[in-house]
């Protein structure tokens, strides 16, 4: 039976880190080592978890960063394949581990699988849904857009091959991380809802770095286009594919304008036509994302009318199917 992992790294979130806790403790997966790293929170969060013990790993370190505490995490793991679920971040159904392991061995080359998740606010409300792609390096370069992360699971003998997170990234170490496994081998996609991304005032956005995140974004774009692994297929869109990082990056600088103009110039130097296709695209997912929530919303709608209908009434529909 595999062994799965789970890392919760952890500052400050007393507030919801019993329900991330709970969320992974009630797997119905029987093989899980689950381990939290408290980085020196000083909100009560260590004596929250002291009271679960007895079920999983705690270790408390004085504060050093998400990055180094999940690399830490990372050495500590004894698993087959390890995951990170953010102490704000509970998982979204009980069997999402069983259905991740289950992705592993039906994909058994994968050196990753990731789910679809939900957004949800302070107290878990879902406020929207994340239909994935089927991410290959070729996508995740060319449209730049890229959004793993919630329950995502890797191999750890991928981690030892590519690499754990790099340490100097202050915002997009996660991501980084997410290139170099699919640089090096393919992703496999689990189209079901099975992790969350919590939206509230004290979760670590990205979206207001400044010019420290859009230089990460732009920096990632650049390293990956520098691999010897990639296929000469991708490098050939070089162009394109930097005019979506600088687009993507100006989107980033927050209030600096001055910064966001600049990026936003050179994303046009190199492609006068990324906006158009930047927003065709995103028109189209938009299109097909609520597609599969409206099939989905009248299946749901259909199923319930159907165990509505009283039994006696059912029994004269069959009798009328019968005689016609």
């Amino acid at each position: 039976m595999i062994k799965v992992s789970i890392i919760t790294p952890a500052y400050n979130q007393a507030a919801f880190i019993e329900e991330t806790i709970n969320s992974v403790l009630s797997q119905d997966y029987p093989n899980i080592e689950y381990i939290v790293l408290d980085d020196g929170s000083n909100d009560g969060t260590q004596e929250i978890v002291k009271q679960y013990t007895n079920r999983l790993l705690c270790i408390r370190h004085d504060n050093m960063g998400e990055s180094k505490t999940v690399n830490k995490g990372y050495h500590l793991c004894s698993g087959d394949v390890i995951g990170v679920i953010n102490s704000d971040d509970p998982l979204f159904r009980k069997d999402a581990i069983s259905r991740i392991v289950e992705c592993f061995q039906n994909n058994p080359s994968a050196l990753a699988v990731y789910p679809d998740w939900v957004s949800i606010d302070q107290v878990g409300n879902v406020l929207d849904r994340l239909l994935l792609p089927e991410y290959s390096i070729n996508n995740m370069l060319e449209d730049f857009n890229v959004a793993l992360g919630p329950g995502m699971f890797i191999k750890r003998n991928a981690l030892q091959m590519v690499g754990y997170r790099n340490e100097s990234l202050r915002y997009t170490g996660d991501l980084d991380l997410s290139f170099r496994l699919a640089i090096a081998g393919s992703l496999a996609h689990i189209p079901e809802l099975l992790a969350t991304h919590r939206v509230h005032p004290n979760a670590a956005s990205s979206t207001f770095q400044g010019d420290l995140m859009a230089e990460e974004v732009l920096r990632l774009a650049k390293v990956s286009l520098a691999s010897s692994l990639l296929p000469s297929s991708i490098l050939q869109k070089k162009q394109v594919i930097l005019a979506n990082a600088h687009f993507i990056a100006s989107s980033y600088c927050g209030n600096k304008k001055s910064l966001q103009w600049k990026y936003f110039g050179q994303s046009l130097l190199l492609d006068p036509t990324v906006i158009s296709k930047f927003y065709y695209k995103k028109i189209t997912n938009f299109i097909n994302m609520n597609k599969a929530i409206f099939a989905e919303y009248t299946f749901l709608i259909v199923k319930s009318l159907r165990s509505s209908i009283p039994p006696e009434f059912k029994t004269i529909l069959r009798m009328i199917r019968k005689k016609i």
